[in-house]
């Protein structure tokens, strides 16, 4: 069916097939099957290395598409249970660390276009947000650990609102004086 030789120059004859002058995710994908039925699936470049082949031909890359791509293929997805068993609120720093860890998920998501999964993890947020509020309201905390409690969730609040901004926020937050007079300094190399 194909002329080509080598997956390189499959990957060339099935885009000028495709007749299109932009290559995105669709493209690329057609190339990936072609070249898998071609030479097996072994032999499938990632979307990033079919993608340059291409641009050195002269095609314009709709790169958020192919980014997009890449991700889905080539990043392990991140389960709900594993995020899950990371999220640990039980201090200021493991707090920090468990939140930096759901805006990495978050980021990675968000290149992917996952919706969905974005939305399991907002709710896995509010679900640990809520958890907390249930210790903040207990009779049986005391006082310095409810106070730890009502900063953890205000850091919940912060991310949930605008996670893009959380690390620059937390930053400031913790280096404040109204911070340090409550809680002392964080080692940050615990979360390391």
């Amino acid at each position: 069916m194909w002329a080509s030789r080598t997956k390189t120059e499959l990957a060339i004859e099935v885009w000028e097939k495709l007749d299109c002058e932009s290559v995105g995710a669709v493209e690329i994908e057609a190339i990936q099957s072609a070249i898998a039925g071609e030479f097996g699936e072994a032999a499938v470049d990632s979307p990033m290395k079919i993608a340059r082949q291409l641009a050195d031909e002269g095609a314009i890359l709709r790169h958020p598409e192919i980014l997009s791509l890449f991700v889905r293929q080539e990043l392990p997805p991140v389960s709900e249970r594993e995020l899950r068993d990371e999220i640990d609120l039980t201090t200021l720093t493991k707090a920090l660390r468990s939140i930096r860890i759901l805006e990495n998920a978050r980021a990675d998501l968000d290149v992917a276009n996952d919706k969905e999964r974005l939305r399991d993890l907002r709710e896995l947020a509010l679900e640990a947000k809520r958890r907390v509020n249930e210790k903040i309201q207990s009779s049986q905390s005391d006082a310095s650990v409810r106070q730890m409690n009502i900063e953890i969730t205000e850091w919940l609040s912060h991310w949930l609102q605008v996670p893009r901004l959380f690390e620059g926020w937390v930053q400031i937050r913790i280096e404040s004086r109204d911070f340090r007079e409550k809680f002392g300094a964080i080692d940050e190399s615990e979360n390391a």
